[in-house]
C-alpha cells in the first residue's frame, strides 16, 4: 500500500447540522401489497399516463428552458472527462448505497491486469485525504457527471419512495464535493408509474427549484437531454415512455442536436430499456432503434437543414432495465451505408435492484434494419457468469423465507378451498370432514380417499367446482402463461402453470389430512390421557394453515425453479422472488484525446453493515419492521455519512 499526499481538512470545526436518514430494506417483489400497488400504479399509468403528456407539457416550455440557458454547466471543456453510468438503482439502501458509495469516492482502484477484486480502503478524514493506496492497482479518477440510466426508484414512484431509495441514498454516499459534480436521469418503467409527476419534481426543476443529492446537482430541465463533451463526443440520452415510443417534440429535440454535429462527431447513446433484445423476438422493435440511429448518423446525409455531409458515428450504445451486465460487439466494417464501423450494445442495469441471471443472454444478436444491415452482434461478456446466475437460481426453493406473506396467501387459499369441501360434505353428513379424518388411523391410502372424496365434492357443486376452476387451473395457469420464454407457445407454458395449481390444491388437502391425523394422534396418545378431552376440528385448522404456508410457499419456489430450468420460463420471477443484492455493477467511462475508454465495474458482495463516518455523530436510531431511521448530527462539508463496516472489494468485469 502506497500512501497518497496528504491535504488539509478543510471541514475543520464549521457549523454542522442535522439529518434523517432511512436505511430501507430491500424491495419484497412478492409481497402482497407491493403486487397490488405495483399492479394498479402500472395499470393506472398505462391507462392515464400516456394521456398526461408530461413530455409535450416540459417541450412547451421551451421559452422558459432558454432564460436559464446560462446554467447550464459546459462539459465539452477540458481535455477529459470522467462519467459514472449507473442504472435501476432505487431499491434497498445495502445495495444501492452501496454502487453509490463507490461511485461516490475520489478515487476508485481496480486490478486491470487479473481482475482480481480489490478492497477499496476507506478513508481515514472526513473529506476523503488522505488515504492509502493499494499497491498494483489502476487509480480511476472521480466521475464529474453521474447518468442515471431508469428506474431511480422501486417499486413504484412518490416522493416518499423517492426520497428513502434515491435521494437519501445518494446524499449520503457523496454529501458534500467542491466543484460539485453533475446528475442527468433518464425515467425508466417505474419512474413512468405517477406519470413523470415524481421525476420532474426531482431532476427537471430550473433557478431555485433546481435540486441537490448531496455533491450531485441536478441539470436537465426535459426527460430526455443531449450533452456536449471533449473531443466532439457527444451523449444522447431518450425517453421512451411506457410503450417504447418517441414524441412528436423529441424527435424534434434531437433532430435539431444532430443538425449541430460535427464531421467526426461520436455519438453516446443511452435508451432507458434494450430494444436489441426485444427485436430478437419482435421485429417491429427494430424500427424504433431504426429512427433512433437515422436521428444520430444519418442527419448528416438526409437530414432536413444540413448541407454538407458529416462523418458521424454511433460507437456505443447504453441501457439498463435488465439487471446485470451484458455487452455485445457487432463488426459493421463490411458496412458501406453506415459511417459507423463497430458498435458496443452494453447492458449495465446492477445499480442497486434485485439481481437478474444472465442464464438467458443470447450469444448472438440479429441486427438487421431497413435502412441499415449490422449484421450480427457478438456477446463479450456477462455479470454475473452463466454457472453463478444457475448457482444463484437454486436459491428460490427457500421461497417461504424470503416470501412470507406471498406464501401466506397461498396458504389461505387453499384453507379457503378446504372450507368449502368441508361446507358442502357437512351438509349431507352428521360429521365435519375433519373429525372424521381425526378419528381415522394413519393411511396413505386414507390420502388417497380423501382425493377421490374431494373429487366427489368438486363435481356436483357448481359454486365449488367455479372456485377450485379460478383459482387452480385460470389463476395458476395464466401465471404460467405471462412467464412464458419468448418465441415460445403460450399453450404448453399455461398447461404447466395449471398443473402447478393442481398441485398446489392438493398440497392444501394434503395439510388439511396431515393436520387431521396428528391432531388424531395427540388426541389418543396424550390430551385424552393426560387432560381427559379431545382436541377438534377447529384445533387442527392451525396445523393445516402453517404446513401449508411452508409445503405451498415451497411448491411455488420449485415451480419457479423447474420450469426454468426445463422451460426458461419466469426468467426475472426466479430471481426477484430472492431480491439478491450481490452482483452489482456499473460503468465508468472516461473520455480523452485518445478516445473513450469503459471500464465496467463489478462488486459481488454489498455492504450489509453500516457506521456512521468521520465527520457525523449519531444522534438516534429508530429500527422499524422494513427499515431504520438514523439521526445524525454532520460537518457541513463532510464527504459522506456512512461507510460500510467491511471493505467493499470492486473488480474489472472485462
Amino acid at each position: 500500500m502506497t500512501q497518497e499526499k496528504e491535504q488539509p481538512d478543510p471541514a475543520g470545526e464549521e457549523e454542522t447540522r442535522e439529518f434523517e436518514i432511512v436505511h430501507v430494506d430491500k424491495v419484497s417483489w412478492f409481497g402482497v401489497k407491493t403486487l397490488m400497488a405495483t399492479a394498479a400504479q402500472a395499470l393506472a399509468a398505462t391507462i392515464v399516463g400516456p394521456m398526461t403528456g408530461r413530455r409535450e407539457i416540459m417541450a412547451a416550455l421551451e421559452p422558459m428552458e432558454k432564460k436559464f440557458e446560462s446554467e447550464k454547466p459546459n462539459l465539452s471543456e477540458g481535455s477529459s472527462i470522467w462519467i459514472d453510468y449507473i442504472a435501476d438503482c432505487g431499491d434497498g439502501w445495502n445495495a444501492s448505497h452501496s454502487v453509490a458509495w463507490l461511485a461516490g469516492r475520489d478515487a476508485l482502484y481496480l486490478d486491470t491486469d487479473t481482475l482480481t477484486p480489490v478492497a477499496q480502503p476507506v478513508p481515514e478524514s472526513s473529506v476523503e485525504y488522505p488515504i492509502c493506496v493499494p499497491d498494483g492497482t489502476t487509480k480511476l479518477m472521480p466521475g464529474k457527471v453521474m447518468i442515471l440510466g431508469g428506474d431511480q426508484v422501486y417499486p413504484t414512484a412518490s416522493n416518499d419512495e423517492y426520497k428513502k431509495r434515491f435521494v437519501d441514498v445518494l446524499s449520503s454516499a457523496r454529501f458534500w464535493q467542491w466543484p460539485h459534480r453533475h446528475v442527468y436521469a433518464l425515467p425508466g418503467n417505474h419512474d413512468w408509474y405517477d406519470g413523470l409527476t415524481s421525476f420532474v419534481r426531482l431532476f427537471c426543476q430550473a433557478g431555485i427549484g433546481r435540486r441537490w443529492f448531496g455533491a450531485w446537482r441536478a441539470e436537465q430541465h426535459r426527460s430526455y437531454f443531449a450533452l456536449d463533451l471533449p473531443h466532439g463526443w457527444k451523449l444522447w440520452a431518450l425517453d421512451m415512455s411506457l410503450g417504447d415510443d418517441l414524441d412528436p417534440p423529441q424527435q424534434q429535440y434531437f433532430r435539431e442536436r444532430a443538425d449541430e454535429l460535427k464531421d467526426g462527431s461520436q455519438v453516446i447513446l443511452c435508451l432507458p430499456s434494450p430494444i436489441w433484445l426485444k427485436a430478437q423476438d419482435n421485429p417491429a422493435e427494430l424500427a424504433k432503434l431504426d429512427l433512433i440511429l437515422e436521428i444520430a448518423e444519418s442527419i448528416g446525409k438526409k437530414g432536413v437543414e444540413a448541407k454538407e455531409e458529416k462523418n458521424v458515428t454511433v460507437p456505443l450504445i447504453l441501457t439498463g432495465d435488465n439487471h446485470y451486465y451484458a455487452r455485445h460487439h457487432a463488426d459493421m466494417s463490411d458496412n458501406e451505408i453506415s459511417s459507423t464501423k463497430s458498435r458496443d450494445y452494453v447492458i449495465c442495469g446492477g445499480g442497486g435492484a434485485f439481481g437478474l441471471g444472465t442464464i438467458q443472454v443470447p450469444e448472438k444478436l440479429v441486427i438487421e434494419k431497413a435502412k441499415e444491415s449490422a449484421g450480427t452482434a457478438q456477446l463479450q461478456g456477462v455479470f454475473p457468469t452463466v454457472e453463478q446466475s444457475k448457482k444463484a437460481r437454486r436459491g428460490v426453493l427457500k421461497f417461504p423465507i424470503a416470501n412470507p406473506a406471498f406464501s401466506l396467501m397461498l396458504a389461505v387459499l387453499q384453507m379457503i378451498t378446504f372450507w368449502l369441501l368441508a361446507t358442502t360434505w357437512a351438509a349431507s353428513h352428521t360429521t365435519s370432514w375433519l373429525s372424521e379424518n381425526i378419528g381415522t388411523a394413519f393411511s396413505f391410502d386414507g390420502f388417497a380417499g380423501i382425493i377421490r372424496l374431494a373429487g366427489g365434492q368438486i363435481l356436483p357443486s357448481v359454486g365449488l367446482l367455479l372456485w377450485v376452476g379460478l383459482v387452480t387451473v385460470i389463476g395458476f395457469g395464466v401465471f404460467g402463461y405471462s412467464g412464458k420464454k419468448k418465441k415460445r407457445l403460450g399453450v404448453p407454458a399455461a398447461v404447466i402453470g395449471a398443473l402447478h395449481g393442481v398441485l398446489q390444491f392438493l398440497a392444501g388437502l394434503f395439510c388439511a389430512w396431515l393436520s387431521a391425523q396428528f391432531t388424531g394422534l395427540l388426541n389418543r396418545n396424550v390430551v385424552s390421557v393426560v387432560w381427559n378431552i379431545e382436541l377438534n376440528e377447529w384445533f387442527a385448522f392451525w396445523p393445516a394453515l402453517i404446513l401449508a404456508y411452508i409445503l405451498c410457499g415451497f411448491i411455488f419456489g420449485l415451480y419457479l425453479l423447474l420450469s426454468h430450468m426445463a422451460e426458461g420460463m419466469h426468467d426475472q420471477e426466479v430471481f426477484s422472488a430472492q431480491g439478491l443484492e450481490e452482483n452489482k455493477s456499473f460503468l465508468r467511462m472516461c473520455i480523452d484525446k485518445k478516445g473513450l475508454t469503459v471500464y465496467p465495474i463489478g462488486l459481488h458482495a454489498t455492504a450489509q453493515k453500516w457506521k456512521v463516518a468521520q465527520g457525523a455523530r449519531e444522534i438516534s436510531k429508530k429500527p422499524g419492521w422494513f427499515e431504520t431511521t438514523w439521526t445524525l448530527k454532520a460537518r457541513l462539508k463532510s464527504s459522506r455519512l456512512f461507510n460500510p463496516l467491511d471493505d467493499l472489494e470492486a473488480h474489472l468485469i472485462e
